[in-house]
């Protein structure tokens, strides 16, 4: 029985799955610079339209490096590795504001990013969200009719809030002033 312990001790607690980090070192590259496009678009619109798409972005990313940093610890990647991997991928939000900024000023092409970049970002939500909707409810039969309303209501609530946000824009705008 000492033999055993011993041997599991002395393998590696987890292997690096290659596989997994480059695919998530390439979404995250690739999420990144779509949020930079956005935020260089919104700055080329207006200062304050850059200043509230930076901390919407800066707010949905907090939960989503920590995701992604905690991923690349559990492939068995060192915690410097996966801070530098991580910091690689936020080098491409850069890259992304540059040519929002560029394209949103020269070209006049803001409206055409901001539409871009909403549809990818809903697209990858839903893709997401609805399949595991439905493994919810087929995990609890017992409780169906339960999660279907919660769920409904989770989503309705959530477009109530963007359409009220949207419909009062300019009033919150000019409270902040």
């Amino acid at each position: 029985m000492q033999s055993e312990s011993k041997s599991k001790l002395e393998e590696p607690e987890s292997k690096t799955n290659k596989a997994l980090i480059g695919m998530m070192l390439l979404g995250n590259a690739l999420h990144t610079a779509a949020d930079g496009l956005a935020v260089g678009a919104a700055f080329s619109k207006s200062a304050g339209d850059g200043l509230s798409t930076s901390f919407a972005v800066l707010f949905h990313e907090i939960p989503h490096a920590v995701g992604t940093f905690a991923i690349f610890v559990s492939c068995g990647l060192s915690l410097l590795r996966s801070l530098g991997l991580l910091s690689f991928s936020y080098v491409c939000s850069y890259i992304g504001v540059i040519i929002g900024a560029l394209l949103g000023s020269s070209l006049n092409l803001t409206a055409w990013i901001f539409a871009v970049i909403a549809g990818m970002f809903i697209y990858i939500a839903l893709a997401e969200m609805i399949p595991e909707m439905f493994s919810a409810i087929t995990q609890r039969a017992s409780d169906r009719r339960y999660f279907v309303v919660l769920q409904n209501v989770g989503l309705l609530l959530g477009f109530i809030i963007m359409m009220l946000l949207a419909g009062f824009e300019d009033k919150i705008r000019n409270a902040l002033q």
